[in-house]
């Protein structure tokens, strides 16, 4: 990714615009690959947050099928246990016990398509789901959302 296409992508996913969000945010869904500077990992990293947690419905469900594998190159790129890429985790995780059901649905749809691809893949969406949904500490929704996502999870697979 050359550099002009990083702030680019950068820009629209930490611009308040939902418009602008949703651009980056389809810009993101073809990269396979990101550059691996620490200073880009945590902008994205606050900016997939930022989408995951957005009031625009639109937004934070585009934002949800588009995490999985957004954490997947952003995670080869980064030292294990990156705080950012916890805060990442745990807002997809939080996403499952959304008030709203379309984004309750996006983000079970986004880690399924996501775990179909392999067993590795299936792996990852488990551990996400069960570290940081399951074991969520202070919501019952969040929790209860997770176990059925996780029995979507193994039942499709």
């Amino acid at each position: 990714m050359d550099p002009s296409a990083t702030v680019a992508l950068l820009g629209n996913l930490e611009c308040s615009q939902w418009e602008d969000r949703l651009q980056g945010l389809d810009w993101l869904r073809s990269v396979t690959e990101g550059p691996r500077e620490p200073d880009f990992i945590r902008r994205l990293a606050n900016a997939l947050c930022a989408c995951l947690t957005d009031e625009s419905l639109e937004v934070c469900c585009r934002c949800a099928t588009v995490a999985p594998e957004a954490l997947e190159w952003l995670q080869r790129a980064a030292p294990a246990g990156t705080k950012e890429l916890q805060m990442v985790h745990q807002q997809l995780a939080e996403t499952l016990g959304d008030e709203r059901e379309a984004v309750r649905a996006a983000s079970q749809q986004g880690l399924a398509s996501f775990a179909a691809c392999s067993c590795e893949r299936l792996g990852a969406a488990l551990r996400i789901v069960v570290e940081f949904g399951i074991s969520h500490p202070s919501s019952w929704r969040v929790r209860l959302h997770s176990i059925l996502c996780v029995q979507q999870l193994v039942g499709s697979s």
